[in-house]
């Protein structure tokens, strides 16, 4: 399968799970988050859970993982890094890490969404 193939096939698995309510959003399990900068993938869980469910394009999650990179679709942050912590609020023992990128490539109803307010940004970090 090709490249573009596979991230139209990622994005559609991640906006056709949001829009079911089986990829679960906002909560402690969550491997998806709503933040201000925009939609925040738990990686490289979101890539294996993508990967045990799509078996049939026999890649593995590093595969999906550098092909995503690779399309440049996530955000960098100022150190010019694609990873992003948040402290889970309350607790700044508990640290998420993933990829963000921008909400319009998932095709939800975007009017919905509500941003996780107890996820903070890592300090040592910005866009």
């Amino acid at each position: 399968m090709e490249k573009n193939t596979i991230k139209k096939h990622f994005f559609k698995w991640l906006s056709d799970g949001i829009n079911d309510g089986s990829m679960t959003i906002n909560s402690s399990s969550s491997l998806v988050h709503f933040v201000d900068e925009g939609v925040f993938i738990k990686t490289p869980s979101i890539f294996r859970r993508f990967i045990k469910q799509n078996k049939d394009l026999n890649i593995t999650h590093d595969d999906i993982a550098r092909i995503l990179i690779e399309k440049n679709l996530f955000n960098l942050n100022k150190k010019g890094l694609l990873v992003f912590s948040y402290y889970v609020e309350g607790n700044k023992k508990i640290v998420l890490h993933g990829y963000l990128f921008k909400l319009d490539l998932l095709t939800i109803n975007k009017s919905q969404i509500i941003n996780n307010l107890l996820l903070t940004k890592c300090s040592h970090q910005g866009l």
